[in-house]
């Protein structure tokens, strides 16, 4: 049986300003590597201190796996990183993207270094792929949840999640069984939630439908964005694209039904990704916003033009968002 109490419960609990607003600001790819660019740590302080957020969702790839291998270097990594937001007392969570999977440091033993940190409120849900999958309310006055975020992690590599696609000698993947020479949209080796995942997230909404009697608007958040997206891309003028989109999108090559689950279940009306670091378009499809958030950090490729996070404001019953460069702190 679901036990609401431990889904909901956060360690800092999150609530509405006294205006009845909530933001939430979301940072990917920050991706730095043992010698961290000197302009990153400043840029993203300072953006914290125009946006003065409530929360932020570190949004995967936060570090690059490739480079900072121990736990040791994880260590040293993260306490140039994180003081910016243990200083300002600000609640934050994160997500795995891909290159989180490539350290020597399991993501499940990486949770321990994350949480070792006061504000750091990340949840686990045990029995489903991967382990940065969570729901963190927001409350109101009474303690209530008016908002909810879901976090998803997509792990590593498509053929990890479902191993009868890979090939056993080809660890890279280079050969799998779902590549195809010709592809309808820039498919890649990359993982989307998969079934288990989007059915904690039905079973957990329906649930809570029950309890609160209505159900509780939300966004999701995870680092490979659902290939809908591309459609979006595709489709500028249809669904009111605006942003950069400099960089192709990067996406699975099997459609895993995510996209068809949130609309299925008519909760969530924004779906939030990073991993390509020139995009930061929003666009909406079939009622659903769409939004990426560049890149947080100066050492991974990218546009100085995408680099930053993506606020998020919840007010009144409406979710409204905007992309806050570092380009604009001194401005």
């Amino acid at each position: 049986m679901m036990n609401l109490e431990k889904t909901l419960e956060t360690k800092i609990p999150l609530k509405l300003r006294a205006d009845g607003s909530f933001k939430m600001l979301m940072v990917s790819d920050i991706q730095e590597q043992t010698t961290i660019d000197p302009r990153t740590v400043p840029a993203f302080a300072a953006m914290l201190d125009r946006v003065r957020p409530d929360l932020v969702i570190l949004g995967g790839d936060n570090v690059d796996g490739r480079y900072v291998k121990t736990e040791a270097e994880l260590r040293t990594y993260f306490a140039a990183i994180l003081p910016a937001l243990e200083a300002r007392g600000i609640a934050w969570a994160h997500i795995y993207g891909n290159h989180d999977y490539d350290a020597d440091v399991t993501p499940a033993d990486q949770m321990a270094i994350y949480g070792s940190y006061p504000h750091c409120i990340t949840k686990t849900t045990p029995g489903i792929p991967g382990v940065t999958n969570y729901v963190l309310p927001v409350l109101d006055e009474a303690g209530e949840p008016v908002f909810l975020i879901w976090a998803f992690d997509t792990q590593h590599y498509l053929a990890d999640q479902i191993p009868i696609l890979a090939d056993k000698e080809d660890v890279k993947h280079k050969n799998a069984r779902y590549k195809l020479p010709n592809r309808p949209i820039p498919q890649h080796k990359f993982a989307s939630p998969v079934f288990e995942q989007q059915m904690w997230y039905w079973q957990t909404s329906c649930a809570l439908e029950e309890k609160y009697g209505r159900k509780i608007p939300g966004m999701m958040v995870m680092h490979v964005a659902p290939w809908e997206f591309s459609l979006a891309k595709e489709n500028p003028a249809e669904t009111g694209l605006v942003g950069c989109t400099e960089e192709k999108l990067s996406l699975s090559s099997l459609n895993t039904g995510i996209f068809t689950t949130i609309l299925q279940r008519g909760d969530v009306s924004c779906i939030a990704a990073g991993h390509t670091h020139a995009d930061d378009f929003t666009a909406e499809y079939c009622g659903i916003t769409f939004a990426l958030d560049g890149c947080g950090g100066y050492t991974p490729k990218g546009n100085d033009e995408c680099r930053g996070g993506r606020l998020f404001t919840w007010k009144d019953g409406e979710l409204t968002t905007e992309m806050i460069r570092y380009i604009d702190n001194e401005k």
